[in-house]
């Protein structure tokens, strides 16, 4: 597995932290937009890797020690479930124990990198295809 480094981030990250994916034709992360849609076939239950992104442990002259992420959407027939990632993206992890819309927090001391990858699980409880957006909101302290 490659590892991913501070060189794959986008130099347009828009602040110290972000959300990141990893984009395989260019080999680099590329900043998760929220108004990107998601899609789902019917019954479909996946689990897609991101990356909190800590470009600069100071902001505003404090040392950021932690991040608290939350995902949600507004649909009732898709759940949207986060967890810290493991080495390996899989869906082993026993979502059904998660809350739907759920926060985590996240501590930057456990990932010397400056980046943490997150897996994030959609599941569709529709016959229909469907395309959605999530709202990911991310502070750190």
């Amino acid at each position: 597995m490659k590892k991913l480094s501070l060189e794959a981030i986008p130099t347009s990250l828009r602040g110290t932290l972000g959300l990141c994916y990893f984009d395989p034709v260019s080999e680099r992360l590329v900043e998760f937009n929220s108004e990107e849609k998601i899609y789902l076939t019917p019954f479909e239950n996946s689990v897609r890797r991101y990356y909190l992104v800590l470009t600069n442990p100071i902001y505003n002259g404090t040392r950021l020690q932690y991040a608290t992420i939350h995902v949600s959407t507004e649909y009732d027939d898709i759940t949207v479930k986060v967890l810290e990632g493991l080495e390996v993206v899989n869906d082993r992890y026993n979502y059904e124990d998660v809350e739907a819309n759920n926060t985590i927090t996240v501590f930057f001391n456990n990932y010397n990198s400056g980046i943490v990858p997150i897996d994030i699980n959609t599941r569709s409880f529709t016959s229909k295809n469907v395309k959605f957006t999530i709202s990911i909101d991310i502070a750190a302290g």
